[in-house]
């Protein structure tokens, strides 16, 4: 490795590119066929092809390079740094369509390997086509449905996409496989009440944080400031107004929530009368 390195210094010093990527080509193949372990022969491999890759982009051989990026893809699907670099090649060198064209294929060769559908998905949200992104981290879930990266992933390109109603459905599978975390109801509740629906909002939060709870562990205060910043200024007023004066912890609860809310929903003398 030390001595590739230094020759290929000394070789790009002087300026000999065509000899820099032939010491390139040659090491792969000698590594292609050397009787070493098929996981050390990948390692090395990918990395003669990282150093071959800026080669062949100041020759301009952008399709060349962008081919060496896919071969490292190809091993290592789950580096999104290396993907992250390959999309911005193909993207400023008008190969778009190859890597996209590359990874669908793929994709649709081996429906059952996941891993094509994921690379394609990352690939499409770079390029900011979600409706293509979705539908590939939809493949990918088909095959791989306990993985929650990929349903987190596709539910918030369908709230980027103002696909509420989609996305509510997403998290509220991302909240049965996280072991029902209640920041994914949180999640579906700002979402319902994105479209209108107050009542179901309130009851998401409920089940989050107050229902199914003893009495002294529900949060009526923190539902309602989450109604309250999702602009449910009524609906906040109607859950903190049930709030025992003793938070979850036993300890008083501070009155600026309450009577901020309250006075916000205009019920100033009940506020008044609580505080």
């Amino acid at each position: 490795g030390q001595y590739i390195a230094l020759m290929a210094n000394t070789l790009s010093a002087s300026g000999q590119q065509t000899e820099l990527q032939q010491l390139y080509v040659s090491k792969i193949a000698e590594i292609q066929q050397a009787q070493i372990s098929p996981a050390d022969k990948t390692d090395r491999v990918a990395l003669m092809r990282r150093g071959l890759i800026p080669v062949l982009v100041r020759e301009n051989k952008f399709r060349e390079a962008l081919d060496q990026y896919i071969e490292i893809i190809n091993k290592f699907p789950d580096d999104e740094t290396v993907l992250a670099e390959a999309a911005r090649l193909a993207s400023q060198r008008g190969l778009q369509a190859q890597l996209v064209g590359y990874y669908t294929r793929t994709m649709q060769t081996s429906p059952r390997d996941p891993r094509w559908a994921i690379v394609l998905a990352r690939v499409q949200t770079q390029y900011e086509n979600y409706p293509a992104a979705i539908d590939a981290y939809t493949t990918a879930m088909a095959a791989r449905p306990e993985r929650q990266d990929l349903a987190v992933a596709r539910g918030d390109l369908e709230e980027r996409t103002v696909r509420f109603a989609d996305a509510i459905v997403t998290f509220n599978r991302v909240y049965e496989l996280s072991h029902k975390s209640p920041i994914w109801l949180e999640r579906i509740a700002k979402l319902q009440g994105r479209l209108g629906r107050t009542t179901e909002a309130v009851a998401t939060l409920r089940r989050a944080y107050i229902d199914n709870r003893p009495e002294g562990s529900r949060d009526y205060q923190r539902v309602a400031v989450m109604l309250e910043e999702f602009g449910m200024i009524d609906a906040a007023a109607d859950i903190i107004r049930q709030q025992p004066l003793n938070g979850p912890t036993g300890a008083p609860l501070p009155a600026s929530a309450y009577a901020r809310i309250m006075t916000r929903a205009h019920r100033n003398d009940e506020a008044v009368q609580r505080v």
